[in-house]
C-alpha cells in the first residue's frame, strides 16, 4: 500500500509540473504579438506583459505600451482573435 501511495504521489507531482509547463505555452510569445499586431498599431510599441487568465481557460491578457500609454487587450494562444476593452467579472464586478 505504501508503494502505491508513493507512485501516486510521483504521478501527481509529474502532472503538476506538466500543467505549469503548459500554462506558459498557453499564450503567444512577445515576438508573435509584435508580428500580428504591427498592422493594427502602426506606431512603435513595447510588449509589457503577457499572462494567461486564471478564470478563463485559453484567454491571455496582453499589455503593450504605445509611447507612455498602456493598452490592454485579450487574445487566444494562436492570436486568431483580439478583444480590446474591459473584461468584467459578473461575480465580483472586478475588471
Amino acid at each position: 500500500m505504501r508503494n502505491k501511495v508513493a507512485v501516486l504521489t510521483m504521478v501527481l507531482v509529474a502532472f503538476g509540473g506538466l500543467a505549469s509547463c503548459q500554462q506558459t505555452k498557453a499564450c503567444p510569445t512577445e515576438d508573435k504579438i509584435k508580428t500580428e499586431v504591427k498592422d493594427l498599431i502602426p506606431q512603435e510599441f513595447k510588449v509589457e506583459s503577457v499572462q494567461a487568465l486564471k478564470d478563463i481557460q485559453g484567454l491571455c491578457e496582453v499589455v503593450i505600451k504605445v509611447g507612455a500609454q498602456p493598452l490592454v487587450f485579450y487574445t487566444d494562444k494562436e492570436m486568431k482573435y483580439i478583444m480590446a476593452g474591459n473584461l468584467i467579472s459578473l461575480a465580483d464586478k472586478k475588471t
